[in-house]
């Protein structure tokens, strides 16, 4: 028997107001994935054609359960003029858009912050992913919340096994006490350095891990690490999963890293194909260390300690 859901985080859609922002689209560049009740409907509408088993970040399904992407890259096959085609017929993923359930230990409800529809203040973002939530298929919360913990067991026990395991309460507690010590741009260096040595700190007290943390040395400035992060990140052979970003004109722009340059370009509905800048990866330099920018890193960091995606990613690397 599925255990029920009682332990539903909504934290981080508090204070926050959302507004579907005209002719945006910025969803839709998003591959939309349908579930069974929803394949079902599509056949029937003979919509088989608009549909593909190859999805965005390259996994393959047995059925074609995702929606083709535009030249296979771009926005959704049913976005014309930045209007969806079958908007009353659209995907439950296109509905609660842009809130993310998202099953670990508890089910936690995550905001899309690219979405220039979010903004502070109010409480209708919370209010639409609590709507969002009660829509849900009967049991699918409860199926995927069982399935996840389920998993997240075999994890601490194989971390257990080889004596590495981790209250993830504590582990958050070390996230929170090193944004705290954010105070100039070393620390940047010194947290990327001290990840790049896979250290032992299995029996250690918080403070002392947080000083073994912030006392390593990287080998390269940080510019440079930043440089070569940057690009890896860019070097992408998808194009599907270049990030994107909306400007005050609405314009979707990607950018990518090809034969050592960082290339700025503009998405009109396909592959991205209008390049308004090429920098080369030398020029681009960090931002000065300011209170501003420690304000916003800061923020930004307390963010991802405290959802669940991040600390999932953290058990991925770990299990690889």
């Amino acid at each position: 028997m599925l255990a029920p859901v009682v332990d539903v985080d909504t934290s981080e859609l508090e204070g926050k107001t959302y507004s579907c922002i005209e002719d945006c689209a910025l969803c839709c560049l998003c591959q939309p994935e349908l579930d069974l009740e929803e394949l079902k409907t599509f056949q029937e509408a003979g919509l088989e054609s608009a549909l593909t088993n190859e999805h965005a970040q390259g996994r393959v399904t047995k059925e074609p359960t995702a929606i083709r992407l535009q030249e296979g890259s771009g926005a959704c096959h049913f976005l014309k003029d930045r209007r969806c085609t079958i908007y009353e017929m659209r995907p439950r993923l296109c509905r609660q858009f842009p809130v993310h359930f998202h099953a670990l230990r508890r089910l936690q409800l995550n905001a899309n912050l690219s979405c220039p529809g979010i903004s502070d203040g109010g409480s209708s973002l919370e209010a639409f992913g609590t709507r969002s939530l009660s829509g849900l298929p009967e049991g699918l919360a409860d199926a995927q919340l069982t399935a996840a913990l389920r998993r997240v067991g075999d994890f601490d026990g194989r971390c257990r096994d080889f004596g590495v395991h981790h209250d993830p309460g504590f582990l958050r507690e070390v996230g929170a006490k090193l944004i705290s010590r954010m105070e100039k741009a070393q620390w940047t260096a010194s947290v990327l350095a001290w990840s790049n040595e896979e250290p032992d700190n299995s029996g250690m007290p918080l403070s002392e891990i947080v000083d073994c943390i912030m006392s390593a040395e990287p080998e390269e400035d940080l510019d440079t690490i930043a440089a070569d992060g940057n690009y890896d990140q860019l070097d992408l052979k998808d194009p599907a999963a270049l990030p994107v970003y909306l400007d005050d004109q609405l314009h979707w722009n990607v950018f990518r890293a090809s034969e050592g340059r960082i290339e700025w370009m503009i998405l009109h509905g396909g592959a991205p194909t209008e390049l308004k800048e090429s920098y080369s990866i030398s020029e681009i330099r960090l931002l000065d260390w300011t209170e501003d920018t420690v304000r916003v890193f800061r923020g930004y960091a307390r963010l991802l300690n405290s959802r669940d995606p991040f600390m999932g990613y953290a058990y991925q690397v770990c299990a690889d």
